[in-house]
């Protein structure tokens, strides 16, 4: 049986833009693949719920979308014959509405949903919509120097997720970053990590099994000219990445860890990872 293609169109100026991880909200083009079990009636009752124009009005592209080489947040649903859908949502306030509406649909079907994933956002470059103007600075290597191993800053947080309420909306996150020096954050982005990131919690948190953790908290990820020394001239000039964790789920706190992060020395390309969250299911009531 041939695929249903739907498409999906998010226009700011008509209400049903795509909202930003950082709160910004911006024109994108999307598809799904609609289930040979499900029909077009219930086809537009999805768009609704993900907060896409009606399929009426989603035929033709925007020509110019703010979302070149990114993807937008998605729900993954798992079916019980191992098919699967996956659709954008334009809201992380619509997650779990859309997650309930789209299950019943279908579960009604006859195929039912066992498992539900959320796929966070990606935005390799978010040079302009943080305002990032490099110039020519260079950071301190991340790299333990001269050290017999690499050192890390870990500890627990009080993670915001993205789609918890109540009691659920807080969850003790472990973190993991590595960094030059013994028990702190990198130098390179130590003056943001406050912001962004706050100090460890003294709580137990759950790993999964082994390193194996379902959620992965949103966050930057910044790319640095770096040396060891870098007044050293005769160093070459090295490329470093490094993840800076966002502990707050509100958009302007993002935001603001994101303007911080653009305005540290050495940066010169940033991108950002929303949460992904495989357990997405145990979220519905």
């Amino acid at each position: 049986m041939p695929k249903t293609v739907i498409p999906v169109r998010f226009v700011p100026d008509s209400g049903t833009g795509y909202v930003m991880d950082i709160g910004t909200e911006i024109a994108a083009n999307g598809r799904f693949v609609l289930p040979p079990d499900v029909d077009g009636a219930q086809a537009a009752t999805i768009l609704a719920n993900i907060g896409a124009q009606p399929l009426s009005l989603a035929t033709n592209p925007i020509p110019c979308p703010d979302t070149v080489n990114a993807d937008l947040r998605r729900l993954q649903f798992i079916r019980s014959s191992s098919g699967s859908m996956s659709v954008p949502v334009s809201s992380r306030a619509d997650l779990i509405g859309a997650a309930t509406v789209i299950t019943g649909i279908l579960n009604a079907a006859g195929d039912d949903v066992v498992c539900i994933k959320l796929i966070g956002e990606r935005f390799p470059d978010l040079a302009d919509e943080l305002g990032l103007q490099y110039a020519n600075t260079i950071a301190v290597s991340h790299v333990s120097v001269g050290e017999s191993k690499q050192f890390y800053y870990s500890g627990n947080i009080a993670y915001n997720t993205d789609a918890g309420t109540g009691l659920a909306a807080t969850v003790f996150q472990p973190i993991k970053s590595i960094t030059n020096l013994l028990d702190a954050p990198a130098t390179q982005i130590a003056a943001a990590w406050t912001g962004c990131v706050g100090a460890f919690e003294d709580a137990l948190a759950c790993r999964g099994r082994g390193r194996t953790n379902p959620r992965k908290h949103r966050r930057f990820e910044l790319t640095f000219a770096t040396k060891a020394d870098p007044a050293a001239t005769a160093e070459p000039l090295a490329t470093e990445t490094i993840e800076l964790p966002v502990k707050s789920a509100v958009a302007s706190d993002i935001l603001a860890c994101g303007q911080a992060a653009a305005g540290l020395t050495g940066v010169y390309c940033i991108g950002y990872r929303g949460e992904d969250y495989s357990r997405f299911h145990k979220l519905l009531s």
